[in-house]
């Protein structure tokens, strides 16, 4: 049998000593891991539980222009691949709120199966919706790079179904927090790719849409 190495071996004993403190007790620690207690972020923006992240959206109709304009003016960054999706003849604007969920690994960069296949079983198993196209623009939009590392992540990927990126390759739009830029990138359809620790997906949870 394959053992799996622990997450915790890349921490020194007094880093986990540190960890602890900030909980507050050994107690609250334990309760964290039964998944009795909730991590928020600083803001209040999301929260996190059982290794799922929870934040709310609100989409306003923006167009595909609008968003590309958007993201030009509010100093964000996007790159020509992101460009590529946004335009694509499938992207529809809506008018609402969501409650999106972004799956993490739980395993970190030690699970040797954590591969979309795997996030799509999870996704179904919490009865997760394939997300809108401006799901990854209305994160970009509400959280910062500092936010999203507060997570434990440096890249969402928004599962949309696929779209025509940059040279004809299908992808996904992505916020990026690896860096000093506020990216809104596109990363490929790789059949058998494997992410680990610092990569989340987000799907949508629930949605309300004004018609």
């Amino acid at each position: 049998m394959k053992m799996r190495r622990s997450v915790l071996a890349g921490y020194t004993v007094g880093e986990l000593e540190e960890i602890i403190e900030k909980f507050g007790s050994p107690g609250v620690a334990n309760g964290f891991l039964r998944g009795e207690i909730v991590v928020a972020g600083p803001n209040g923006k999301w929260y996190e539980k059982d290794g799922i992240v929870h934040l709310t959206v609100i989409s306003k109709g923006m167009t595909r222009e609008e968003w590309i304009d958007f993201l030009k003016k509010d100093k964000l960054s996007l790159s020509y691949g992101a460009a590529c999706i946004l335009r694509s003849k499938d992207f529809e604007p809506t008018l609402g709120v969501f409650e999106i969920a972004i799956i993490k690994n739980k395993y970190c960069a030690f699970s040797d199966d954590w591969t979309l296949d795997a996030v799509s079983a999870c996704a179904v198993k919490h009865q997760f919706s394939v997300a809108d196209f401006e799901i990854a623009c209305l994160i970009r939009q509400i959280l910062t790079n500092c936010e999203i590392e507060a997570m434990g992540l440096h890249t969402i990927i928004a599962m949309h179904e696929l779209a025509i990126g940059a040279d004809g390759i299908p992808g996904r739009l992505c916020v990026d927090a690896d860096g000093d830029c506020s990216w809104l990138c596109s990363t490929e359809d790789t059949p058998g790719r494997r992410y680990g620790k610092g990569y989340g997906f987000a799907f949508v949870k629930s949605k309300i849409l004004i018609k």
